[in-house]
């Protein structure tokens, strides 16, 4: 029996040991893989434009990373790639968090904000991939003095007449965490002629302008021509439609936990606020909506469900779960015991992406509803094209009095 029972000691002593070893090895490869991971090197380029003529400067990137001059001035030089325009191609660490300043040669000249005069721009992203920066500069300060506006803007609010309705620009607006937006305005045509209020349509454009994307078309340029139509037709009630161009928010299309948390309260406390003040809006959240596609679509479902001043969603497509990061928007929607005084309306295209991520959309309709939140999910598989998909998402949230 104590031969039997030390053999058997022995063994368990012998297994213990093998998995030590074995635990030691996988943590082993488990640091070194993660090691290798965060010290991967990812390419990033750096394209700068200039509306005015500074052909004869030299551009600097200046920012927090050795390689941009960890904030000394002027920072590392751009390449002159062509009359007006500079590049140059920098390699980081995957997972890094870059901030830079775009600066001239003349001392002090930085790329500043339209908007925010005396503001200077100041960019900020996180290095998961290749990245092209491609950047436009309306504008250039000198420290301390007096804005210096291109000769072609007249005002910090730039008007331009288009054949449908009337649209207005508005460039360099943002605030902590997102990189400085181009925010058009489209008004109705009876805009001028008339002292009413309109409800305001927020569209959210995907990195890149995504909604050129094969599933939607070139919805970015449809919607307010959609809109205009319908309106003429009385389908529906004139609004106002603001479309923001995320073309330089590095970090948009990343899905996450918290999916773009910066850039939902740049649009809700800096944004919206600003339209109010600036246009003849209804400013309550019945006449308040946000719209978008594939990530826009979720982040447009966010904007509505953690924010009161938004009263109403469209959400084509929306991507509620990844499955490469096992998360799903629908848990925050199950746990959650807030709920938003809002509409959700929510359709699913056919494509096979879209089909991919109809089991999740149709699970956070079934949430909404067992909640009482007011909500819609629309057939949209018989459309005959997208532009159908938004006309039937206008008229149901904008129906004509």
């Amino acid at each position: 029996m104590y031969l039997c029972a030390q053999k058997d000691n022995i063994c368990n002593t012998s297994f213990m040991l093998q998995s030590r070893f074995i635990c030691s090895v996988f943590c082993l490869i488990v640091g070194l893989l993660s090691t290798l991971g965060a010290f991967a090197q990812v390419r990033v380029s750096f394209i700068v434009s200039s509306s005015q003529n500074i052909s004869g400067d030299r551009i600097y990137v200046m920012g927090n990373h050795p390689y941009l001059g960890s904030w000394n001035e002027p920072g590392t030089e751009l390449f002159k790639a062509s009359e007006g325009a500079w590049l140059r191609m920098f390699q980081f660490n995957h997972g890094e968090n870059i901030t830079f300043k775009i600066r001239r040669s003349q001392a002090n000249t930085y790329a500043y904000a339209l908007d925010f005069p005396g503001n200077i721009l100041e960019y900020s992203f996180t290095v998961k991939r290749d990245t092209v920066i491609d950047l436009k500069i309306a504008a250039w300060q000198d420290k301390g003095t007096t804005a210096s506006f291109p000769s072609n803007t007249s005002s910090v609010l730039a008007a331009t007449p288009r054949e449908i309705g009337q649209f207005r620009q508005h460039t360099g607006l943002m605030s902590e965490g997102v990189p400085a937006h181009t925010v058009t305005v489209w008004l109705p045509k009876n805009y001028d002629n008339s002292q009413a209020r309109y409800p305001v349509l927020y569209v959210n454009e995907g990195r890149k302008s995504s909604y050129s994307s094969p599933e939607m078309g070139a919805m970015r340029k449809t919607v307010y021509q959609i809109a205009d139509s319908l309106m003429q037709q009385h389908y529906v009630r004139d609004f106002i439609v603001v479309e923001i161009d995320n073309s330089t928010d590095y970090n948009f299309n990343e899905f996450s936990h918290n999916l773009n948390a910066s850039y939902r309260k740049f649009v809700a406390e800096r944004l919206k606020p600003f339209i109010d003040q600036n246009y003849r809006t209804l400013s309550d959240a019945d006449n308040t909506t946000t719209m978008g596609y594939d990530i826009a679509g979720l982040t447009a479902f966010l904007l509505a469900w953690q924010n009161r001043n938004f009263g109403k969603a469209i959400c084509l497509s929306p991507r509620f779960d990844w499955e490469a990061q096992y998360f799903t928007y629908a848990k925050l929607i199950k746990d959650t015991n807030v709920i938003p005084h809002a509409y959700f309306y929510l359709d699913n295209g056919s494509s096979p992406n879209e089909k991919r991520r109809s089991e999740g959309v149709a699970r956070v309709y079934q949430l909404l509803q067992q909640k009482g939140i007011n909500c819609s999910l629309e057939d949209v598989y018989f459309a005959q094209s997208n532009t159908e998909r938004i006309v039937q998402a206008l008229i149901r949230v904008f129906p004509f009095y």
